[in-house]
């Protein structure tokens, strides 16, 4: 069995690649990619046996028209090699031209892989989005979503949808030691409000002046967001303990889950996030280390008194958060944390679920 799976921009590479990678283990993979978002990172490391990238991008990407312009190109030459490659099922991330492969070779099983609704905190910008994403979406027939809640949420029909569990891969295979707390947190920024954790933990350690803590920041967003998060460091006088460690690329960022021992989760608790898998949640539980999570629908699902806390999304219940870690640090193990999160294991979930049901729908009439 032969799987298409097409995407114009890359950004961040072990999310996309280290799934398909494990489904080569299974079936033919190939991949056909425009350009890579990050410099840091290069198409070729990505290849392995049974999995092909076909890069069809051209120098840079570049932006607002060029960037419309160059993705156009992209899509008429996929569309172009598809007819060669004859494959069993063809996956599309989803982008803003994605419904023209179906217009233009309609002849192909389409699964269109959906990851959230508009997450802008601007209303009008969200209802403008997601009305485009429903045009994006009419000339498909299958879905991949990431839970239930995300069917009604895209306005789709439950009988076009697969509710697919990829799961993540540990980080970290270092056991963690709970004799101090170290945070952590990785990911975007923009959004996100993670300064109001900065303001939580100050608001912790005025408790707990003599004690030891770090807390190491690791992602970018729009300049807005890393100066409010910069500022909150400096308001806090929290210089010496709170790190901001920009972007960092995938090899970077290992020493960080290996030295430190509580992940923090932290998306602010709206519609747009709430019935959302937080990678970064299985991402710190499979590395064995305790999380400190907002408390949405999914983070719920996830988080129990073996591996971490849940708070609200406020630096008051931040800092209540940090007690409760706190007060039960010496009784957390990683390796029974990571020994309860092996259904957010992405082999496991690959093996058992991804590829039968891509079999599945390779062998289907439709």
């Amino acid at each position: 069995m032969r799987l298409l799976v097409v995407k114009p921009l890359m950004p961040e590479p072990r999310f996309h690649f280290d799934r398909t990678i494990e489904i080569s283990k299974y079936m033919e993979v190939v991949w056909l990619c425009g350009w890579m978002q990050k410099s840091n990172y290069h198409f070729e490391d990505y290849e392995a046996p049974n999995h092909k990238i076909l890069v069809l991008g051209k120098g840079l990407r570049g932006k607002k028209f060029r960037a419309l312009l160059n993705e156009l190109k992209f899509v008429i030459k996929s569309t172009r090699l598809m007819r060669s490659i004859k494959a069993d099922v063809v996956l599309i991330h989803y982008h803003r031209l994605a419904f023209l492969y179906p217009l233009l070779l309609p002849k192909q099983k389409y699964i269109l892989l959906l990851f959230t609704t508009a997450v802008n905190k601007s209303m009008a910008k969200r209802i403008f989005w997601d009305s485009l994403g429903r045009l994006i979406r009419l000339p498909y027939q299958k879905f991949f979503v990431q839970t239930p809640e995300m069917i009604s949420l895209f306005g789709l029909k439950e009988d076009n949808c697969y509710v697919t569990r990829w799961g993540m891969k540990p980080i970290s295979v270092v056991k963690k030691s709970f004799t101090s707390m170290s945070l952590l947190y990785i990911g975007a920024l923009t959004g996100r409000n993670i300064h109001e954790t900065i303001a939580g933990l100050r608001m912790f350690l005025n408790k707990h002046q003599s004690l030891s803590v770090t807390y190491s920041i690791i992602g970018s967003g729009n300049p807005e967001y890393v100066e409010e998060l910069k500022r909150a460091i400096k308001d806090n006088a929290l210089e010496g303990i709170v790190t901001y460690h920009g972007y960092l690329p995938d090899n970077e960022i290992v020493s960080f889950f290996d030295q430190c021992n509580v992940g923090v989760s932290y998306v602010p608790i709206t519609p747009y996030y709430n019935d959302v898998i937080v990678t970064k949640t299985a991402e710190y539980m499979l590395s064995g280390l305790a999380t400190i999570a907002t408390n949405t629908n999914k983070n719920r699902m996830m988080i129990s008194d073996l591996n971490g806390v849940l708070v609200s999304d406020n630096p008051e219940s931040f800092a209540v958060g940090l007690e409760e870690i706190y007060g039960r640090l010496e009784s957390y193990d990683s390796k029974i944390i990571v020994e309860n999160s092996q259904e957010w294991d992405m082999g496991y979930n690959i093996k058992n679920d991804i590829v039968p049901l891509l079999k599945q729908i390779a062998g289907s009439k439709r």
